[in-house]
């Protein structure tokens, strides 16, 4: 069994140097591929801990990450979204990014709850811990929204 307090650490390790980079390049520790079946996934390795964010798309997307201890599955979420208009994408993402670069250590699933630079706002509703959550994240732009997910995890094999 993982240690709860390791885990979260390790996570928002993770999430901030992989996808969540701030420039949009993965650190020198973080390995990235494009798989045959149309997918991506971001891999992220330290000690007996191994994180991999796989997500398929485009608009929309979806994807999953997981946390290995030892090899075996202890930690996982789910995700779907997408950019409500697609002439949004070039806004969205790079907002997005540094968004989930603020990840919060109480939740580290995504990024904070309320966040705003000029004419944008995220929003991040969730309920549940690092053990079981679910929350919805929205990006507004002038008040009006432009990208929604949804994304449900927790622990596994415990």
């Amino acid at each position: 069994m993982v240690d709860i307090e390791r885990l979260r650490e390790f996570l928002i390790m993770a999430k901030r140097k992989g996808y969540a980079s701030v420039d949009g390049k993965e650190e020198k520790d973080v390995m990235k591929t494009e798989d045959g079946d149309g997918s991506t996934t971001i891999f992220f390795e330290e000690g007996e801990l191994r994180y991999e964010d796989k997500y398929y798309g485009g608009e929309p997307f979806g994807g999953s990450e997981v946390v290995f201890y030892k090899d075996r599955a202890v930690w996982m979420m789910v995700y779907y979204g997408k950019v409500i208009l697609s002439s949004d994408k070039d806004i969205v993402y790079p907002f997005l990014k540094r968004m989930l670069s603020l990840i919060m250590p109480e939740k580290p699933f995504r990024g904070p709850g309320l966040y705003s630079e000029r004419n944008m706002e995220y929003q991040n509703f969730s309920v549940g811990d690092i053990e079981e959550f679910s929350g919805t994240e929205k990006i507004m732009m002038f008040q009006k929204e432009i990208y929604r997910a949804n994304y449900a995890g927790g622990l596994v094999n415990q």
